[in-house]
């Protein structure tokens, strides 16, 4: 009897230590200098932004890796594969097929990951709802993970953009909770790169919420990037690391984010040397005189509001800023300082304040040289003002 109720206690004390063990995995002291976190996978884009992209349809008679089973009744069939790493060696695809029943464009997706899309729902191809995600697509993809094949799942929006193309890409996003002394934290965790279903290629994180306070939007200057950092209340921590498929990320605190040099607010703003369309060669150290805008602008997609919004600015603004306007491409018989991507000598300036061949972006630049704001280009009426005046 005595050796039973000694096996219980034990029992007891196991299950009251695993009980206590996971949360205590994600408890962090102020002074802990590393924070390492698991995540969870959840549906669609809580509130980060995510995009599509085209979806590669060919003639059933093309060459593909493997065949699939495909109704008969479909006419026009034609199929399509999303990569779900494509960096991987062993390639694995979730796949689509498109056509017509009863003069209607469908299409279907591989659900369940068996190769067979008859036992898969049919949906007729409708304009992308951005404000919901009632119709995206739930389903299963293989993928390789530490030398072994396993099996995941994901979520999919799929339908006509703007444009009426026929468009697709993940919808899905990570979630992590931890706490530091009594204060709780959720980040949430993306990757912009819709066609990569991996995280640690160019993922960004935001805070979702802090103790009570969550948050319903998020703006530029929220979204972090690998390398940056996230402002906590006890201070700074760097976006250290992620693992190849997100189930872990790694915070690092950091004690002199004021000595920073980089491109996100608060900190020292990179200088650059830089030649315009009209061959002005333009120093940002003399610029310093004035407030100073870095604007990229980009026709990605037919845009020409963020193009718009430069000569907005400048008009509005005068004499009381400085701004240039980055982008590729440009009208070199257009008023105002432009700065060409394409031109090799403004590559500093392109790896310092856009990065990214479509951009349109928007960093303000205080007097004292640190960076004071970022905001999309086309949402400048909203957030300059206040800062030039």
């Amino acid at each position: 009897m005595k050796a039973i109720l000694k096996l219980w206690v034990m029992v007891f004390i196991v299950i009251l230590g695993c009980e206590n063990a996971e949360p205590a995995l994600f408890h962090f002291s102020n002074t802990d200098e590393s924070l390492l976190i698991e995540t969870k996978k959840e549906r669609g884009s809580g509130i980060l932004s995510l995009g599509i992209s085209s979806l590669n349809f060919k003639d059933i008679g093309s060459e593909f890796p493997y065949p699939i089973k495909i109704p008969v009744n479909i006419k026009d069939v034609k199929r399509a594969q999303i990569s779900t790493d494509i960096r991987a060696e062993s390639k694995y695809y979730i796949d689509v097929v498109t056509g017509e029943i009863d003069e209607k464009q469908i299409f279907i997706v591989d659900e369940n990951n068996n190769n067979n899309l008859m036992d898969d729902s049919v949906r007729i191809v409708k304009p992308i709802d951005w404000s919901t995600e009632d119709d995206l697509i739930e389903c299963l993809y293989s993928v390789s993970k530490q030398q072994e094949v396993v099996e995941d799942k994901t979520w999919l929006r799929i339908g006509r953009s703007f444009d009426g193309a026929f468009r697709g890409g993940k919808s899905e996003h990570l979630i992590a909770e931890f706490w530091i002394g009594k204060d709780q934290y959720q980040v949430g965790i993306a990757s912009p790169y819709i066609v990569d279903y991996t995280y640690d290629f160019a993922p960004e994180i935001a805070i979702f919420s802090h103790n009570e306070s969550e948050k319903d939007t998020l703006f530029t200057r929220d979204i972090i990037k690998k390398g940056e950092f996230l402002k906590l209340k006890n201070g700074y921590y760097k976006f250290d690391s992620i693992s190849y498929y997100g189930e872990l990320i790694t915070l690092v605190k950091e004690h002199n984010f004021d000595e920073i040099v980089g491109a996100q607010v608060g900190m020292i703003a990179p200088e650059f040397t830089c030649v315009s369309t009209s061959n002005d060669t333009m120093y940002s150290q003399v610029l310093h005189d004035k407030i100073l805008v870095v604007a990229n602008s980009c026709a990605c997609g037919g845009d020409v509001e963020s193009t718009e919004a430069y000569f907005e600015i400048s008009n509005e603004f005068n004499d009381k800023i400085h701004i240039l306007r980055l982008d590729s491409k440009i009208d070199t018989t257009l008023a105002g300082y432009h700065i060409d991507m394409d031109d090799e000598f403004n590559k500093g300036v392109y790896d310092k304040y856009r990065n990214a061949y479509c951009s349109r972006s928007c960093v303000v630049i205080g007097e004292n040289g640190r960076i004071i704001d970022k905001f999309p280009v086309v949402d400048w009426r909203q957030y300059l003002p206040k800062l030039v005046n």
